[in-house]
This record gives structure tokens, sequence and C-alpha cells, in this order.
């Protein structure tokens, strides 16, 4: 996630280590790490990760907030040393940075409460589930606003820059990572929903089935080519080897339950697949059902809610890293220009300097005595 705003002014380099540009090129370098150990985090989300792999993912998620944190302070005690400079010229940032300084904080009291070791009950579990769900919601919800706020001052800025092939380049840069931003937040919002617990699922009913085997038929009625293919086939092939899954469900009464350190434990599929009373519901991807023998199960079909979530996380995070690779190169750029400008003010300075010092020079030979220094001065530059 990110930690700064995506900034096309003069930035007012704060030493911290060696020199000042060497400090904003550290923590820019920082966040590019901290967003591709979470792309890394987000893959050991993934269901077929064995359960020390899923902490291990947990545990990087909560270190890289914590980066995220330090990179957001950073960044704010930046603004206001530019603030203080430029007198009021500088737009407000502090708005998204506290935003993003909220939404790291928030993520983390969300991945704490994923941990599995705070929990005895089943209840427990759901209960910090849901909890550290929303956490990661409303962290959501402030990038969201955040990636707002920061294109309005993009706009405003943009305008005040000098048109050359260099500032070109990174507002196009800049315009890109805004948009890396918006994606981001966003995916992040859907993926956090789609974690909360308890969502009923009925793919694996026989209605479920009934349901869109007679769609498939519809549409193939109406379709044009509906004599060329015959709407049975085309039904059992869209739908998948499902002849092969005819099977006798368990009585309820003999059916396994979901507990803490069964087969189906929500610690090691990472499934909230419990209700509050205890009672295990029915899983989601392929366990059996209750129904008539002759049955059809839609196991192709039914995905899981949680894996789900985990992709559109997974893709969030590289689009926050190549917001960070941007925001990276527009710092950069930004910096050959502050150079490129400063070499010309010297070049333009050296050369002022120059020519007034050959006047006196001259002006002292002609009997005129010098008309911009003193004597003691001029006498020093000629010896030099």
């Amino acid at each position: 996630m990110p930690g700064q705003v995506v900034k096309i002014r003069p930035v007012e380099n704060v030493k911290v280590i060696a020199r000042e540009h060497h400090t904003e090129m550290f923590f820019h370098f920082l966040g590019i790490f901290n967003e591709f150990a979470l792309v890394v985090a987000c893959i050991f989300f993934f269901e077929f990760m064995p359960i020390k792999i899923y902490i291990t993912g947990i545990f990087m998620w909560i270190i890289g907030c914590l980066v995220g944190v330090v990179v957001s302070c950073y960044h704010m005690w930046e603004y206001m040393a530019a603030r203080t400079r430029y007198k009021g010229e500088v737009r407000h940032e502090m708005v998204e940075l506290v935003l993003y300084m909220f939404s790291h904080l928030t993520f983390v009291i969300g991945c704490v409460l994923f941990l599995p070791w705070f929990y005895k009950t089943q209840t427990e579990l759901m209960v910090g589930h849901a909890m550290g769900t929303w956490c990661w919601i409303w962290g959501s919800v402030a990038l969201v606003i955040a990636g707002h706020w920061n294109a309005i001052g993009f706009i405003e800025v943009a305008t005040k820059l000098p048109q050359c092939r260099r500032t070109v380049l990174i507002r196009r840069f800049a315009s890109v990572a805004l948009t890396c931003t918006a994606v981001g937040a966003a995916l992040f919002m859907a993926g956090s929903f789609l974690f909360r617990p308890g969502f009923k699922n009925q793919c694996e009913s026989p209605e479920a089935f009934i349901r869109i085997k007679a769609a498939a038929e519809g549409r193939m009625n109406k379709s044009p080519f509906s004599y060329m293919v015959q709407p049975d086939l085309l039904a059992d092939s869209f739908l998948g080897n499902l002849r092969h899954l005819r099977a006798r469900p368990e009585p309820r009464s003999k059916a396994k339950s979901s507990t803490l350190s069964g087969r189906h434990s929500p610690l090691q599929k990472k499934q909230h697949s419990i209700e509050p009373d205890g009672d295990a519901i029915d899983n989601r991807m392929g366990e059996e059902v209750e129904g008539d023998p002759g049955d059809y199960k839609l196991n192709p079909f039914c995905v899981s809610i949680i894996e789900q979530g985990t992709l559109l996380y997974l893709i969030g995070c590289v689009a926050f890293l190549t917001h960070s690779i941007l925001s990276t190169a527009c710092s950069v750029l930004l910096h050959r220009i502050r150079l490129e400008d400063a070499q010309v003010a010297y070049a333009d300075a050296y050369r002022r300097s120059s020519s007034k010092l050959k006047g006196d020079v001259e002006d002292l030979i002609a009997g005129k005595g010098p008309q911009s220094m003193s004597q003691p001065a001029l006498a020093t530059q000629v010896v030099d």
C-alpha cells in the first residue's frame, strides 16, 4: 500500500542519512521493496499454502504496514519542511498522508486479529475474523479517499509546471501512478468484503444445477445457431464432467463438524465455514450436501470466496507496486530538472561575475577606477 502521495512539486529534502537526495531515494526504494514483500505475502494467503506459510504471510503484512507508517511519517516531515520554505505555495498534502497512515494502522490491527493464537472457541474465531475484516474495509476506504484527494491536488500542481519534455513525461508517469492507486484501492475494498465470515453460498444445491442448466438451454434456444448444437450436449460440456460426481451424501447427523483441530479447520483452510453456535455449515468447496442420491453437485462452478478475495488483494498489491516504481521515476526526473536548473543558474552567475570583473579591470587600466568593487578585493581577484 502506498505511504506517500504522487507529487510533482519541488521536494524539500530532509537530511537523515548521508546527503539529502540519498535520503529521498532511500525511502522511495524502501517503499518499492515493501510493496514487493506485500505481493509475496498475498501469495502466501492462498489456501493451498501450509498453515506456517499462511502465518508468515500475516507477519509480512504486519511488518509491511508498519514500514508504510514510517514512510508516511517521513513524507509528512518533508511536506512540513516544504510548506515552511515555500510559504503557502505548496498545496496541502497532510490529508492524504494522514489517510495513508490510518490505512496502514488499521491493516495492522486487522492482520493481528487474523492470527489464530488468540482464539479458543469457534465463536471467538469468527468474531475476531469479522472485526479484522472490518478493519481492512475501513483501511481500504481510507485508501480510496486518499487517492481521490491526491488526484485533485495533482491537477492543481500540474498546471503550474513549465512545458518541456521531462515535465510532460513526469505528468504521464504521475497520471499512471494515480490510476494504479485508484485501481488498487478499489480492489482492496472489494477483496476486504469477501473476507467477511458467514457468506451463504447455494452453489452446490440441486436447484442451482437446474437453474444453470436451464439458463444454458434457454440461451441456446434463442441463439440463431441453435440448430447446429444439441442443448443437452452443450450444457453437459459447459458444466464440465458432472455425471461422475453423483454421490450419496451422508446423513446430517453423521457429517463431520468443523472444529479448530479438525480436517476442515478454518485455521488450516482459512475458510469462514463456522456459525456462532459452533455447527458446521455446508462447505463451499465440494463437500457433500443434503439431497437425493441422484443430485448433481456443481464442484466445477463452486469457487472459494476467500481465494477470490486473496486474488483481488494480490492484483491490488501489484498495482501499488507499480505506483511506487512510477513515483520513484518521477522523483528521479524532478531531481535531474533541479540539477539542470542549478547548473544553468550557476553558469549565468559565473558569466555575469566574469563580465563584471573584466569591466572593472579595464576601468582600472584606463585609470577610471573600479565601478563595482573595492581596491583590495579587486587586487585579490587579479592576483588569483
